[in-house]
This record gives C-alpha cells, sequence and structure tokens, in this order.
C-alpha cells in the first residue's frame, strides 16, 4: 500500500502545482492595448506659381540701320596701359544733322558710365573726344560693354556703337 499512498501524494502536489499555476497565469491583469496614434501627415502646399512673360524693354532708339544720308562714324579705342577707353567723333555725311552723342559703358562691374557731346552745348566736331574709366577685366565674360548714341536734329536716336570690350594689358 505504501507505493499506492506514494503515488497519490505525488499526484496531489502535481495537482496542486497545476492548479496553483493555472490560477496564477489567470489572476494577471490582460495588457492594455497600445494606444494607437494617428501622425497626421502634411501634405505639401503646392501654390500655382503665376509667371508674366517676359517682354524685353523697348529700347529708346531706333533699332534699325542708320540712312545713308545720315550716317557718321566713331573710334573707340581702349588703352592697353590704363583702364580708359576713348570715344572719338569721325563725322560723316549726316554731320550737320548730329546735334547729340552720348557715349555709354556699362562696366564689368555693373556701374554705368555717361558722357555727351552736344545738346544742349554745341554740336559735335569731327575729332571732338570723350573718355571715361574701364575696368581691368580681361575676361570676354567680363568685360566692359561700349556704347555710343547718336541723336539727329529731327529727334531720331540710333545705337550707333556697341561692342563688349576686355581689358588687353600689354605683356
Amino acid at each position: 500500500m505504501q507505493p499506492l499512498i506514494m503515488n497519490a501524494r505525488i499526484l496531489c502536489i502535481v495537482m496542486v502545482c497545476a492548479i496553483a499555476v493555472l490560477l496564477a497565469g489567470c489572476t494577471q491583469q490582460e495588457a492594455p492595448p497600445a494606444p494607437v496614434t494617428t501622425v497626421p501627415t502634411t501634405l505639401p502646399v503646392t501654390t500655382p506659381v503665376v509667371t508674366q512673360p517676359v517682354v524685353p524693354p523697348t529700347p529708346d532708339y531706333l533699332t534699325g540701320p542708320i540712312p545713308r544720308d545720315k550716317d557718321v562714324a566713331v573710334s573707340v579705342d581702349r588703352d592697353a596701359i590704363n583702364p580708359i577707353i576713348t570715344m572719338t567723333y569721325r563725322g560723316g555725311q549726316g554731320i550737320n544733322a548730329v546735334v547729340l552723342l552720348e557715349f555709354v559703358i556699362t562696366r564689368s562691374d555693373g556701374l554705368v558710365l555717361r558722357d555727351s557731346l552736344g545738346y544742349p552745348g554745341p554740336r559735335p566736331q569731327v575729332n571732338n573726344q570723350m573718355t571715361l574709366e574701364g575696368t581691368r577685366e580681361v575676361s570676354d565674360s567680363k568685360a566692359d560693354r561700349v556704347q555710343v548714341f547718336v541723336t539727329y536734329n529731327n529727334g531720331d536716336k540710333y545705337l550707333l556703337f556697341d561692342q563688349v570690350m576686355p581689358f588687353k594689358s600689354r605683356g
């Protein structure tokens, strides 16, 4: 009978342990579900871009060729030692119709220099000169732009000379 009592004790101990394990697992509270957080996604706001068509500025001078009977000439030279640019009036068929010569340099640094011969003073004379100081930029991409405008006694204004002139030092 001994083995039967031993078996009954073992069986009772196993049953008590099994019940204890079952009760221990069932008595814990269920973990609360993780809170669901929704992250709002911000969509990039696209605003339509309204672009105005680029209209080139209307020049204040006539863009066509100068009439043959009003043609005049100038020479423009750049000094090789100093950044001086000299414009010399050479005259021409339209010498008696010229009332104003305007000499404009747009330097590579953005500075615009102007000088003029004529109105409201006396009319330009052959070999009259104007000098303005350019920059010492030697590259063609950063050179000074030289323009000479001529205005006639009828009010017509033409671009007589327009050239980009880099400083070319000796050596």
